[in-house]
């Protein structure tokens, strides 16, 4: 049965609307970049308004209609993009519609087309992780930060946060304390990513409290530097996808592909359901497996021998 909602007139303008609603998301403690998408994604909604005094409860179905239509055909927009335009909007218009701000009235998400994203291909992560022989620290912490990634499946905002002290060499574990979704995440190493953390560390040094990844002076790295850093990196090695979170998303693929257990890679993505492998998890239940090694992408690169492989070749000569 529908609940009961009291709505009443409050003459907000958009603008005042939006702002509740940034408000009521920093007290429920949303990611700052969660907050900062729905920042640019309202600005470009309120350039397409290009009215000021437009009353909150003046937006309709139609006025999100024609905003689609503004986007696939005066911005360009892609499917994706302006699904999480519309995403955006209607997270702001239903958290409005639940405070009783404005009528309740449903927003159909648009039709996107589901296109594959092209994975760093084997041959290209063989000649990316082969390590540089040059004295450039910078050359070799992007070497390392590509093991990382890779080694990992975590994000670079994920990685950038990472310190010294949340890595668990002994116990084969990295601890993400800064997590897209807040939650604190335990994630298992496979043995080939805790030699390489082993040398990174030798040359880095530092103290436990200094973030991991740092410029050639051992400063905290901005964001925009690792990326150029991954750009020249790539690109002089012929690699001309230069990606950070390419990674996260060759790493789910070759997971998958090996063991066939999506709700183990969920819950080493950190994600909420298989429909991300879906959404964000709440919870990391760490379940370590002593056998990480014959099913870890990375492990393989560095020429780790595969049980499950050989199990199925055995079975599949006694069939033959």
């Amino acid at each position: 049965m529908k609940r009961i909602k009291m709505t009443q007139k409050t003459n907000e303008t958009i603008r005042e609307g939006f702002d509740n609603f940034i408000s009521r998301k920093n007290y429920e403690n949303v990611s700052p970049n969660t907050v900062k998408t729905y920042s640019l994604h309202f600005e470009v909604f309120m350039k397409f308004i290009n009215n000021e005094k437009m009353l909150l409860e003046e937006i309709d179905t139609k006025t999100i209609g024609n905003f689609i239509i503004h986007l696939r055909t005066n911005r360009k927009c892609k499917d994706a993009t302006i699904k999480s335009y519309i995403g955006t909007l209607r997270a702001f218009l239903y958290n409005c519609m639940d405070n009783g701000e404005i009528e309740e009235f449903r927003i159909k998400m648009p039709k996107c087309k589901t296109i594959a994203k092209e994975c760093y291909t084997k041959e290209e992560l063989q000649i990316l992780i082969k390590k540089p022989q040059s004295n450039s620290f910078v050359e070799f912490r992007t070497w390392f930060y590509i093991n990382l990634l890779y080694g990992t499946g975590m994000r670079l905002e994920s990685a950038l946060r990472l310190k010294i002290k949340d890595i668990n060499l002994s116990g084969q574990t990295i601890t993400l304390y800064n997590t897209k979704s807040r939650i604190t995440q335990t994630i298992q190493i496979d043995t080939a990513l805790q030699r390489i953390i082993k040398e990174y560390l030798s040359i880095r040094k530092g103290e436990p409290e200094d973030y991991l990844l740092c410029d050639d002076c051992g400063n905290p790295i901005k964001k925009r530097t690792l990326q150029d850093s991954l750009a020249r990196y790539n690109k002089s090695r012929g690699i001309t996808k230069t990606s950070s979170h390419l990674f996260r998303h060759t790493f789910s693929t070759a997971y998958i592909g090996a063991t066939g257990n999506i709700i183990d890679l969920q819950r080493r993505l950190g994600h909420k359901s298989s429909t991300t492998t879906e959404n964000y998890i709440r919870t990391y239940v760490p379940d370590f497996d002593e056998n990480f090694d014959e099913i870890s992408p990375l492990a393989w690169l560095y020429g780790a021998k595969n049980k499950t492989n050989k199990i199925n070749m055995k079975q599949n000569r006694k069939r033959a």
